[in-house]
């Protein structure tokens, strides 16, 4: 049996476009006349399909990719029924094909996939005709004098519209026969037609969508840290299509993420090849150390590749590592490459939940405190903290809320042993989604050194850290000088330890009034950008041709707000890249210590860093500047001193301030630390910043000259442009100052 001919016609009227001159706008880096010939060539030879237009353009597009042209300067299609307007052309091409394909250039999310699939299913079927339509998911009514009445009951089929992205008709049918049969695809996610502005931006956010796998950890031993992490990054990126794969053991990770409905999958075989199998455009791992092997497979298929926690062998080969728990590097390797090994609580990325939360205010005679011991807790040190201090907080009339995670497997005991004490001011949360109202109204917590200890930092709780095993006590954040009484590893449970330092921080409201202090000094609210920002650089690094050929057109159609938004992302990946060397000295020298004592807490005096910074959110930098991000360098007391500027639509934001060797108690050392500096640049808007006495702030203060003069005086600075370039819809130059 010979097989029937097929051909496919792509309607191309430039009269009847929607947006001017649509078909030869570029939409993700390809125009749409290009797109659907692509598209159609997946299909059939070139010489199969015809492209009808009344554009030279268009037509002279056609010819260089080889198409037919049917070319009439005075077509223009006005019904609904595109087989009645082309009528004559269809029975034209009847004499060669014995089966037309008309396919829509104004639908550019459909792939020669689905017109593929379309067509067999016309065979199958032995159709006239094939119509692809979409579900209406509206109920429809009608309007009868003037009430509304449903237009179809409850137990009717479901309602479909046509989609006009593609007709497959029999040539027979249209010479003088009849369509008799016509059957439906259904094509409901990528039936989408430009017919707006609006329609044009979502079609072009759909189409540079990326692939982003998570490798996720998560079981008793480890906690559920990484799976939180994980899921708050994933919302963080939501315009990609976002993938998990557990670790093989990680089967309660894989439950917890399931539950927020993302595609999961749990390790069958070796991890690479379940990660590959998804075809990523770019993995994020965080599972701890990663072997050597795994990565080099990933790097073998050219993927970008970003790591949390890890320093394993495997890290040497990630494109970016993030260990906001280590304050800094414990071994050589990490070492050497600083741009890429980003440590410190600097890049601690804080829930959204905690952004909107009331931060707690000191108050002498505590109220409630708060005890939890992350996502497992296998010693069950909830159990035991809550035997030691329940007696001393009854007598005290404090109350308490304990709050375990989705992997604590001692749940149903300690509920029927908080029942046994009979105390009315106890309160038990089983695997809460909203951690922070439990933190606030706190005033004292009992935790181990995971990531929790961040998010007390930033409620402003001061509390008692147990390190429950040796890779928790290297993270070092949980210590005095951020506000907490640092215990040690709790190899074996020490219930006399607690009670003493817990008594002495309860009834001795000025040693944790010291500890408040130092916790309202730290801010995480900007660190989540700033990681999401590198991982998004690194999406688009992969690709940069591509969206090199974005900019342009959508730059002007979506507008100045987008505009801004994008920079400011861009800006902050080039910000990034640059990294933190410093931080600051602990009061505790070792693990095994015990709380720091009153003295110890009482080293550091408040220096005039600490005061307030009163901010206009509206206020802007005077004078006539350029947009652009600014680099200024220079030398501090004891090495060099960075600042890093964004100048947006006027307004001054300080991406980054670091130093290599600035001398520490001096004020400077401390205020880029803790992101002091940054916050009285931006108050200010201004090179002049009110000065004070030290000389390390002098030499701060001439560095933020520099960054800003350039901005003023940018004409008469020699300038050259910053590698991290941003690129994407919007291009904005970052320039630096030599």
């Amino acid at each position: 049996m010979t097989e029937t001919r097929r051909c496919i016609v792509i309607p191309a009227i430039k009269k009847n476009a929607v947006i001017p001159d649509q078909l030869v706008k570029r939409l993700a880096g390809v125009t749409l006349i290009q797109r659907a010939i692509d598209t159609a060539r997946g299909v059939v030879p070139a010489h199969d399909v015809v492209v009808v237009t009344d554009s030279q353009e268009i037509s002279l597009i056609c010819e260089r990719n080889g198409v037919r042209v049917h070319y009439n300067a005075g077509l223009r299609f006005t019904s609904l029924d595109i087989i009645t307007e082309m009528k004559s052309i269809l029975r034209e091409l009847g004499n060669d094909y014995g089966h037309i394909i008309i396919y829509r250039a104004s639908c550019p999310l459909l792939t020669w996939v689905d017109i593929d699939d379309a067509y067999k299913t016309f065979l199958e079927d032995e159709a006239d005709c094939l119509v692809t339509v979409k579900s209406v998911r509206h109920r429809i009514w009608e309007v009868h004098q003037g009430r509304l009445e449903s237009f179809m009951s409850e137990d009717e089929s479901e309602l479909v519209v046509e989609s006009k992205a593609l007709i497959i008709v029999k040539s027979d049918a249209l010479d003088g026969g009849t369509i008799r049969h016509t059957v439906p695809y259904f094509l409901n996610d990528r039936a989408m037609e430009i017919n707006s502005y609006q329609d044009w931006w979502l079609c072009e956010r759909l189409l540079t969508q990326r692939r982003v796998v998570f490798v996720v950890a998560g079981y008793p031993a480890i906690g559920m840290g990484h799976v939180f992490r994980s899921l708050m990054l994933a919302h963080e990126i939501a315009n990609h299509k976002v993938f998990f794969v557990c670790t093989k053991e990680s089967e309660l990770a894989a439950s917890n993420i399931a539950a927020r409905d993302y595609k999961t999958v749990i390790q069958q075989g070796e991890l690479w090849e379940d990660v590959l199998a998804l075809d990523p455009d770019l993995v994020i791992n965080d599972m701890l150390d990663t072997p050597r092997e795994y990565m080099e497979h990933l790097k073998a298929a050219n993927i970008p590749v970003v790591n949390f926690e890890d320093e394993g062998p495997g890290s040497v080969l990630a494109d970016q590592v993030v260990n906001a728990l280590y304050e800094e590097p414990q071994n050589e390797t990490n070492g050497k490459q600083p741009e890429r090994f980003l440590y410190g609580h600097k890049y601690f990325c804080l829930r959204d939940e905690f952004l909107q939360a009331e931060q707690n205010v000191f108050r002498p005679a505590p109220k409630c405190i708060l005890i939890t011991f992350g996502g497992t807790d296998m010693p069950d040190y909830t159990r035991q903290t809550l035997d030691t201090v329940e007696p001393l907080c009854r007598e005290r009339g404090i109350a308490i809320r304990v709050v375990t995670g989705p992997g604590y497997a001692h749940r149903d005991e300690l509920v029927r042993h908080i029942k046994t004490l009979g105390n009315p001011l106890l309160r038990f949360e089983y695997a809460t989604n909203i951690m922070s109202r439990m933190m606030e109204g706190v005033d004292l917590a009992i935790c181990s050194a995971g990531r929790t200890v961040y998010e007390l930092a930033h409620m402003h709780i001061p509390s008692i850290v147990l390190a429950q095993h040796e890779r928790e006590a290297r993270h070092t954040f949980a210590r005095a000088d951020h506000g907490f009484a640092y215990m040690g590893i709790m190899r074996k449970f020490n219930a006399g330890r607690l009670r003493k330092v817990f008594v002495e921080l309860i009834d001795e409201p000025e040693r944790r009034n010291v500890l408040y202090q130092r916790q309202s000094r730290i801010h995480f609210e900007k660190n989540k950008a700033k990681v999401v920002s590198g991982i998004l650089k690194l999406l688009k690094k992969e690709k940069e041709n591509f969206h090199e050929e974005i900019i342009g057109t959508h730059s002007r159609m979506i507008g100045g707000n987008m505009k801004r938004t994008t920079t400011a992302i861009a800006c902050s990946a080039a910000a990034l890249a640059l990294g933190l060397s410093g931080c600051g000295a602990s009061f505790e020298g070792s693990g095994s210590k015990d709380a720091a004592s009153a003295e110890q807490l009482a080293l550091r005096t408040d220096d005039p860093w600490a005061a307030e910074v009163a901010a206009d959110a509206g206020a802007r930098a005077q004078g006539d500047y350029a947009d652009g991000v600014y680099v200024g360098h220079g030398r501090g007391m004891e090495g060099a001193i960075t600042v890093t500027l964004l100048l947006d639509d006027g307004r001054i934001t300080c991406l980054e301030t670091t130093q290599e060797g600035e001398s520490q108690s001096r004020g400077g050392y401390e205020a880029i630390r803790d992101g002091r500096y940054a916050e009285m640049i931006e108050a200010a808007q201004s090179a002049v910043v009110k000065s004070y006495s030290s000389r390390g702030y002098r030499m701060l203060r001439a560095e933020t000259t520099h960054s800003l003069e350039l901005v003023s005086h940018l004409s008469a600075r020699q300038i050259i442009f910053d590698p991290y370039s941003p690129v994407g819809h919007h291009r904005y130059p970052c320039r630096q100052w030599v």
